[in-house]
């Protein structure tokens, strides 16, 4: 999709607008799974990843499979 998203580490939240910007969703991330969330990055078959800033504990990089397929 055309969709843009946007990761804000403050509030552990997932923004999405659609192409031209209008918003269409949001959505908040589990605390326990997202300490700092940092990163946000699609693969070719949609797979979502997000990169987790670990504090004092380790970096993680998580996998959320598209529900599209």
């Amino acid at each position: 999709s055309k969709d843009i998203y946007i990761l804000s580490s403050v509030g552990e939240l997932i923004l999405i607008l659609d192409d031209k910007g209008n918003f269409k969703n949001c959505s908040g991330l589990p605390d326990e799974l997202f300490l700092q969330p940092e990163g946000i990055c699609f693969d070719d078959d949609a797979v979502l990843y997000i990169a987790n800033e670990g504090h004092d504990k380790k970096a993680r990089l998580l996998k959320f499979p598209s529900k599209e397929k």
